[in-house]
């Protein structure tokens, strides 16, 4: 039990003044609460669509440099002649699953944080976000959605769950 400073008598803990001498005694400081929400985290708009921007011209350029060595080697396991190219769209899928980074997300210092674990994103988290980019033909629609979400300023796009959020590499330091 601590004692008033002004006449030493004990007090307990909450009490606001001092029951002998009145004067006003010291709060304890509250121990700084954690974000229980992401209200206060400001999303990087700009830094997310850039980041998007990069993520798509990787997921085409390996779509085009397998397109190039159809009938070779590995190009010809994973392509079939009159099938879908994988790569990309597996790209697109775990692309935030190491470290809750992307190829984009790295240029752009930004990373998916997962807020039930206080962790950055991983493999099961880069899935739920990023199947419906996936999809070969119904991801052109959903890449002008998000893109229109994340440009006003929303901090969840279409297919994220609700866990999950994209901050900066400063944001995340500050809640380690």
């Amino acid at each position: 039990m601590p004692y008033c400073n002004q006449c030493g008598a004990l007090y307990d803990i909450g009490v606001k003044s001092c029951e002998k001498c009145g004067s006003t005694l010291p709060g304890i400081q509250e121990a700084q609460t954690e974000r229980s929400t992401t209200d206060e985290i400001k999303s990087p708009k700009t830094k997310r669509f850039v980041a998007g921007v990069i993520d798509l011209t990787v997921a085409i350029l390996l779509g085009c440099s397998f397109l190039l060595i159809r009938g070779h080697g590995l190009g010809a396991f994973l392509v079939r002649k009159s099938g879908p190219i994988f790569l990309p769209f597996i790209y697109l899928l775990l692309k935030d699953s190491i470290e809750g980074k992307s190829i984009g997300k790295v240029f752009m210092n930004i990373l998916v944080y997962n807020i039930e674990s206080k962790k950055p994103s991983g493999l099961i988290d880069s899935f739920f976000r990023n199947w419906v980019f996936a999809l070969l033909y119904i991801a052109p629609i959903f890449w002008f959605v998000a893109a229109a979400q994340i440009i006003s300023g929303k901090k969840k796009r279409i297919g994220e769950p609700k866990n999950t959020l994209v901050i900066t590499d400063e944001e995340y330091n500050r809640l380690k």
